[in-house]
């Protein structure tokens, strides 16, 4: 109970509200950015109406029908605007992620690890002051005023950052990273088209590039804690994200394959900044506006209203966060510690996918041959059956991905056992017999075939398993998914 009391006495200790507000700024510019991109490049319409199947992270997950799908995307456009000016903040940052939670779970085709540290921040943000300092809600309401924040608000966002990158570290302990097979698979994907395809033809760089991205990971959300190695895991950081920024560019496909993760990652670094770090920007800031205005020969103050004694905290203690809020933050640290081990349930994750979702597994799948999948309708009572016509109810980024993820099969068979049952060849071939129609069809996979990091196929599903009759587990490995050989 002692510590429990000293643990919440020391998390309401009063530090500098820069990083943080800083952040809340330079993460509301990256996600107006990034929604008004959906509507840019039409991928509302071209991802989540125009399919005529999505695959929900949770099957009972109502679809929003036609254009209605257009609504939480605006939600996200207004929130980010209002997150980056700090208006009305409190109630854009939570329309922001209720918005974003449902476009995230709505279609687990679209997953992506930065998607979903796009929803833990911004729900961190709906629940702390960022909107204190360098916000229009300041300007409205003087009062709100602060440049002090509780150190817990600072430390959940250091804490998450550090997840981040300590558990792309492990996931990359993967015997297929240590041996450099899968460095190898990514930069075959990319040699042919980059820009700097030339450094790609030397294995030695091969190697570096997959020991540096090893020790990177495990250890520079340490080393950004500690204040001897911290500007030199920032500088790392920073260079970390622009040269992923580079190496997976490619002009062939717009937006780009990793988004706006390598702004979010140069944007992460603000939480980690001190409050002198911030001061003596602003007064450089302000010596050279001084020095551009005098060559101008403008006109100036003897003083700009900028008064950096203001800004400087205080060492006094905040007051206190309710004990259900601690509780709160206390469930979220430990679930972000504990939920990305689920992987470790299950043999050969990267194989089956089973546990991948929230365990931050980044570029250890890559699928350079051409796989392949095949379904067939059945009924057995009449023996008739049907290959399912995959391009009637599948884009084709959508086959591209249904081909490795077995929860996304099994999704599509039951899908297609509703669909084949309500109407289809089969359905009017019973009715011309005067058969009696089921509810539900058989849904078997005959023929499957994944390359894994190799030119070659191997069989991910077992051909003798109706998905129709099967249930998905998600804590258990599925029997009906065959190993890898």
């Amino acid at each position: 109970m002692n510590f429990l009391n000293t643990l919440r006495f020391r998390s309401n200790d009063a530090v500098s509200i820069l990083p943080l507000a800083f952040f809340r700024v330079a993460y509301g510019f990256v996600m107006v950015l990034f929604s008004w991109r959906y509507f840019y490049y039409d991928r509302i319409f071209q991802d989540y109406i125009s399919p005529t199947l999505l695959f929900p992270v949770m099957p009972w997950l109502p679809r929003l029908s036609d254009t209605w799908m257009y609504l939480p995307f605006v939600g996200i456009l207004l929130g980010s605007i209002g997150i980056f000016l700090g208006w009305r903040f409190r109630f854009n940052a939570w329309l922001f992620f209720v918005s974003w939670f449902y476009i995230f779970l709505s279609d687990v085709s679209q997953y992506n690890n930065h998607y979903y540290l796009i929803l833990l921040f911004s729900f961190l943000l709906a629940i702390t002051d960022s909107h204190r300092f360098l916000s229009l809600d300041v300007r409205r309401v003087p009062s709100l005023k602060s440049t002090e924040v509780p150190a817990w608000q600072v430390f959940v966002f250091q804490f998450q950052i550090a997840v981040v990158y300590f558990y792309g570290g492990l996931s990359k302990l993967h015997p297929q990273w240590l041996d450099g097979t899968i460095m190898r698979s990514l930069v075959a994907g990319t040699r042919d088209h980059h820009l700097f395809r030339f450094v790609f033809d030397h294995d030695f760089l091969v190697w570096v590039w997959t020991y540096v991205g090893l020790l990177f990971d495990l250890c520079v959300g340490f080393c950004l804690f500690w204040q001897p190695t911290r500007r030199w895991a920032l500088w790392s950081s920073v260079g970390f994200h622009v040269w992923n920024g580079i190496f997976f560019f490619s002009p062939q496909t717009t937006p780009t394959p990793i988004g706006v993760f390598p702004m979010m990652g140069v944007v992460m670094c603000l939480v980690f900044l001190s409050q002198h770090t911030y001061l003596l920007f602003f007064s450089r800031l302000r010596h050279g506006l001084d020095r551009l205005l005098r060559y101008m020969g403008v006109m100036i103050p003897n003083q700009l209203p900028l008064n950096l004694k203001a800004v400087a905290v205080s060492q006094t203690r905040q007051k206190g966060a309710s004990r259900w809020l601690l509780v709160l933050i206390s469930c979220y640290i430990l679930i972000q510690i504990v939920l990305p081990f689920r992987r470790m349930l299950f043999p050969d994750y990267l194989w089956t996918r089973e546990g991948l979702l929230f365990g931050w597994n980044m570029k250890l799948s890559t699928y350079h041959s051409p796989n392949i999948i095949r379904f067939k309708v059945q009924d057995s009572a009449s023996g008739l059956s049907w290959d399912v016509d995959m391009r009637d109810s599948l884009t084709y980024e959508q086959y591209l991905r249904v081909c490795h993820s077995p929860y996304m099969i099994w999704l599509y068979a039951q899908y297609l056992s509703r669909i084949y049952a309500q109407h289809g060849p089969i359905k009017h071939a019973l009715e011309q017999q005067g058969k009696s129609v089921p509810s539900r069809m058989e849904v078997y996979v005959y023929k499957s075939g994944v390359a894994l990091h190799t030119t070659t196929l191997q069989p991910l599903i077992s051909p003798t398993t109706n998905m129709a009759n099967v249930d998905y587990r998600y804590w258990s490995h599925n029997g009906w998914i065959l190993p890898r050989r």
